[in-house]
This record gives structure tokens, sequence and C-alpha cells, in this order.
């Protein structure tokens, strides 16, 4: 696997990717309670106990369900499935982003990063927390920015 670089666009998307998995996991959820419902009802009912006859075209209301059922169960697999692989694709990427900023050499620049572009701490906060005049913050940030762009994105020579 290449060298990964982290640039300004993914770390403003990186509350939003948050939201999208947090998102996921409601929907996977709720999926997983369909499933269970629709495994409770199918543990519940047989063909034996349907009357459903053998051998012929008649099949009686019970035996419908139970094909309506498997159907429904399939399509909820298929959907799961979708949905847990979008989430591990979200959550590669938000672990693609943390250990870049983990790569950082200046404590101070990352724990700045983090608050801002991870917890969603407006400049003003950051400044408020990182004992810096909100200049001094826009400074590291802009001279971090501009030594990625120097270096191709990479993380090499990211001292504050």
């Amino acid at each position: 696997m290449g060298k990964y670089t982290l640039n300004h666009n993914e770390l403003t998307q990186y509350g939003l990717l948050r939201s999208q998995v947090a998102l996921l996991d409601e929907n996977i959820k709720e999926a997983e309670d369909e499933l269970a419902e629709i495994n409770k009802y199918h543990m519940d009912i047989s063909p034996v106990y349907s009357g459903m006859p053998s051998g012929n075209e008649k099949r009686d209301k019970i035996g419908d369900f139970i094909i309506r059922l498997e159907a429904d169960r399939d399509s909820i697999n298929s959907k799961l499935s979708t949905l847990k692989a979008e989430r591990a694709f979200y959550m590669y990427s938000l672990h693609k982003i943390r250990n870049a900023v983990n790569k950082i050499v200046d404590e101070q620049l990352k724990q700045i990063i983090k608050w801002h572009y991870f917890e969603g701490l407006s400049i003003d906060d950051v400044a408020l927390k990182s004992n810096l005049t909100l200049d001094g913050v826009y400074k590291k940030l802009n001279r971090f920015w501009e030594r990625r762009k120097r270096n191709g994105g990479s993380l090499s020579n990211n001292s504050g």
C-alpha cells in the first residue's frame, strides 16, 4: 500500500464521515431488528404445519406467507451486506485520517487539528483551549498546510 497523504478537504470531511457512520449504524440496527423479527416468525411457522399440499399447484396462505418471509429475509440480508460494506469503507477512511494526524510531530498542532476537525470546535474555541491567539491558531494551521504543499502532501518535516 502506498504512502497516504492527508489533505485539507479530507480533514474538513471528517465530521461528515463520522455522521455517515452513525447513520449507517442506525440503519444496520434497524435492518438487524427487522431480520430478527422475520426469523422469529419463520421459527414459529413451518411448511409442515401450514397444510401446504405436496405436488400440486395450490398453496395455502401460510405457505405464501413463508415464501414472502424468505424473500424479505434475502432482501434484508442483501441490504445489511451493503450497509456493512459502506460502513467499513467509511471506517477505513476515518482510520487513515486519524493515523495521518497522529503522525504529526508538533503536539500542539496535532491537538489543534483534533479539536477543530475531529471535535468540530470553532477556531475561537480552539484558541481559548490552546492558550493561543486566534491569529496564532490560524498561523499554525496555515504553516502546516503550506509545508504539506511544499512536501507534496507528505507528513515528513511536519513540526509546528
